[in-house]
Parts: C-alpha cells; sequence; structure tokens
C-alpha cells in the first residue's frame, strides 16, 4: 500500500477552513475519482473525509486519493443497503430506496455524489451542512429528506 504521508482530509478540516480555489484542487480530483470507479461500475458507499487521503501538505501540489472500499460494490443487487457513515448517506439510502440511475450507459452512483457535495461544503465552511453536534438520527434524518440546510454566504455564485 502507498504511503500518503499527509494524512486524511478530516485532518486537514480539523486545522483549516479552504478557500474556493484550494477546494475546487481537491473536489477535482476527487470527482475526477468517483467517475473513474463509477465508469467501472463501483459504488464506493462510505466517501467521508476520513477516507480521503492527502499526499502532501501543499493543497495546490498534492495528490487526493480515495481510501477504504470496504462497503464498495460493484452491480445494482446490493444498491438497496442503508450502510456507510450516517451523516454522508444520501436522502435514497436513509429512505431505503434504490441508488442507482443509468445515464448514457454509464452507471451513475448519487449517493457518492451526494457524499462529495457534503464533503465540498464542509471544505468551505468548515461544518457540516445538516449535522449539528446536538441532532439524534432523526432530527438528522428529517433535516436531509426535508433539503433543510443553509447556503452559506461566505460562498460565491
Amino acid at each position: 500500500m502507498e504511503l500518503v504521508k499527509a494524512g486524511t482530509l478530516d485532518k486537514l478540516i480539523k486545522l483549516q477552513v479552504l478557500d474556493e480555489r484550494e477546494c475546487r484542487y481537491i473536489m477535482k480530483q476527487i470527482l475526477e475519482g468517483l467517475k473513474y470507479i463509477h465508469e467501472l461500475g463501483l459504488v464506493h458507499r462510505d466517501l467521508k473525509p476520513q477516507n480521503i487521503l492527502m499526499d502532501s501538505f501543499e493543497l495546490l501540489e498534492g495528490a487526493v486519493k480515495i481510501a477504504d472500499f470496504g462497503l464498495g460494490t460493484q452491480g445494482d443487487y446490493s444498491l438497496r443497503e442503508n450502510c456507510g457513515t450516517i451523516i454522508y448517506m444520501a436522502p435514497e439510502q436513509l429512505s431505503k430506496l434504490s441508488y442507482h440511475k443509468v445515464t448514457l450507459l454509464i452507471i451513475y452512483k448519487p449517493v457518492d455524489i451526494w457524499a462529495a457535495g457534503i464533503i465540498m461544503y464542509t471544505l468551505l465552511t468548515g461544518r457540516h451542512p445538516f449535522y449539528k453536534e446536538r441532532d439524534n438520527i432523526d432530527e438528522y434524518t428529517d433535516k436531509v429528506l426535508n433539503g433543510r440546510f443553509e447556503f452559506p454566504g461566505e460562498v460565491s455564485e
């Protein structure tokens, strides 16, 4: 296994809020990685900052790596299971609905894209869009399923 020196994206988020340029650099690599695995018919199902590795402390130079495919799967048979880390689960997962979609012969995995959006919001603001420390599972699920969050004012159009 490759040695990734700088640690996880989670560690970085705890140290600082990124500017839009840094966020764009990291998110581009995450989304390119997701595109690659989705084209192979894989879905990660547990994308979160703890599973994103950084190989450099220089934010605009290093590579970003997606790790921990322990809950990953291939094919449609298990794309109804409620698995992963709850605060990164898409509404489809929380509702136990099927979460795959075929578009232009590519199986699009919206649960991974949802998690990437949560990560991007967190990178830009330093906080989760839905989860607050005192929330219980029902409160959190209600916020996600009803789309109740505030778009950060500090992010440009």
